[in-house]
């Protein structure tokens, strides 16, 4: 199937069971990042020399090819079944290289902390966009303008800049199965963080 068009926490290590039709997979929670820190959407996260001795720069179609082999190994339901989640995302990093310069290849560290922060601006921008749909009956384009006024309300006035990954996955049901756990395993912490200092005080 093609989709060119267009953290960690205590969690098991087989994070990224695939093909299930009447559950989600369990989520492969992103490190922690604090959420009024502005986030440097060209970053990596990453240290290591991959192919030249000049930082790389994320293009807007490689983050399409890194969400493309995402989607592609997460909807699998042969190959994709109980892979452990190191081997999952040596899968992805493969997925992606390949359609991919060599001098532009990536590591497996770096297509997955790219795809974490990838996905994390994207969902923001689904939200928005969700929210306008349930409060205003406007047409399409001012939806979409309420929409990115939105998010850049919500993240300190940064443009949204990943549309190609919004129109490639709004609709996949196991992106948004994806999203809905990891934010209801984040509100649970944060009700146990709360219930934790209630006690101490």
């Amino acid at each position: 199937m093609n989709y060119m068009v267009g953290q960690q926490g205590n969690l098991p290590e087989n994070s990224h069971f695939v093909g299930r039709t009447s559950h989600c997979a369990p989520v492969d929670e992103e490190p922690h990042v604090a959420r009024n820190n502005p986030v440097d959407i060209d970053g990596d996260d990453e240290t290591e020399e991959v192919r030249t001795d000049v930082r790389l720069i994320w293009k807007p179609e490689e983050d399409g090819r890194v969400m493309s082999a995402w989607l592609k190994h997460s909807i699998d339901s042969i190959s994709g079944n109980n892979k452990k989640s190191e081997k999952y995302w040596l899968d992805v990093q493969k997925e992606y290289n390949q359609s991919t310069p060599k001098i532009r290849w990536r590591t497996t560290k770096q297509v997955k902390n790219r795809w974490h922060k990838i996905n994390r601006f994207t969902n923001s921008f689904n939200d928005c966009w969700l929210k306008v749909r349930k409060v205003f009956t406007s047409g399409y384009s001012d939806e979409m303008r309420l929409a990115h006024k939105f998010y850049e309300e919500d993240n300190q006035g940064s443009h949204f800049q990943l549309m190609n990954v919004w129109y490639m996955v709004r609709n996949e049901a196991k992106w948004m199965c994806y999203n809905d756990q990891l934010q209801g395993k984040n509100q649970s912490k944060r009700r146990r963080w709360t219930v934790q200092l209630h006690k101490e005080d």
